[in-house]
C-alpha cells in the first residue's frame, strides 16, 4: 500500500478532513498538493503531533 494523497482525495473530503482533524491540517494537505510534495495523510494531519 502506497498510502500517498492525491488531489483528487483532498479535494473530495475536505468537509471530512476540516471537520474531523481542523483546517490547518486541511491546508497542510493542500500545500503538499500544491507543492507536488509526496506524503501521507497521516503524516499531513500528524505534523503538529510530532514537532
Amino acid at each position: 500500500m502506497r498510502g500517498t494523497i492525491t488531489t483528487r482525495h483532498v479535494l473530495l473530503h475536505s468537509f471530512t478532513i476540516v471537520r474531523h482533524f481542523g483546517p490547518s491540517a486541511y491546508w497542510r494537505c493542500l500545500r503538499a498538493v500544491i507543492l507536488r510534495r509526496e506524503t501521507t495523510f497521516l503524516e499531513c494531519v500528524a505534523t503538529r503531533f510530532v514537532n
